[in-house]
């Protein structure tokens, strides 16, 4: 069996049996390791003083936890923006200037003044979902901020949170896959690129 496909699916089911994502991530990517077929040279190079000519299982293991930490020391740059992005979620969050705005929004329509409104939410968002890759880059942080507020505003104006969620993983995807600024630098330049660029020779 393929070990990706292997790994793949051990972590979905991990992870709908309610197992925390990081360990269904790391015990996924052990037991995909070990059930791919490695090639014993690559083991043994990474272990010079081994002095085995045939890896066991112990050796991959080792190998395999030199891989991981590896890959995590590749990803810190990625980690530390994201834990800066939750930091300035929190703070927008605290400042109740989302909660403001939905309060803004709420009174109009109860005022019968939603015709306007629906579509100001809906290029609100998509405004949003846009910037929030590069202009004010706090990511997807800012959906549970501004949108559990609205819900009373979209149910008044039977707005389809379908469209919504289409129009926001719009302004979120095709942001940070072609404009090389905030979360697209990372994904472009420091991840896409990069592997590429390592992989690709």
């Amino acid at each position: 069996m393929n070990p990706v496909v292997l790994a793949v699916g051990l972590m979905l089911v991990l992870s709908m049996a309610r197992v925390h994502v990081v360990f269904s991530l790391i015990i996924s990517a052990f037991i995909g390791g070990m059930v791919a077929d490695i090639p014993a040279q690559t083991i043994l190079a990474a272990f010079p003083d081994a002095g085995v000519t045939e890896p066991g299982a112990v050796l991959k293991l080792k190998y395999l936890v030199k891989v991981f930490e590896e890959g995590i020391a590749d990803g810190t740059t990625t980690a530390l923006s994201y834990a800066v992005l939750g930091a300035f979620a929190v703070a927008i969050s605290y400042s109740g200037l989302s909660q403001a705005m939905a309060n803004v929004i709420v009174a109009r329509a109860q005022h019968g003044k939603g015709g306007g409104i629906k579509w100001l939410i809906i290029i609100a968002l998509l405004a949003m979902s846009i910037m929030s890759q590069n202009l004010v880059p706090i990511h997807i942080a800012f959906i549970p901020l501004i949108v559990p507020p609205l819900l009373v505003v979209m149910n008044r104006l039977r707005l389809d949170r379908r469209m919504l969620t289409c129009v926001i993983t719009f302004g979120l995807v095709c942001t940070y896959m072609f404009v090389p600024y905030g979360f697209g630098d990372i994904y472009l330049n420091k991840i896409l690129m990069a592997n590429i660029d390592k992989f690709g020779k």
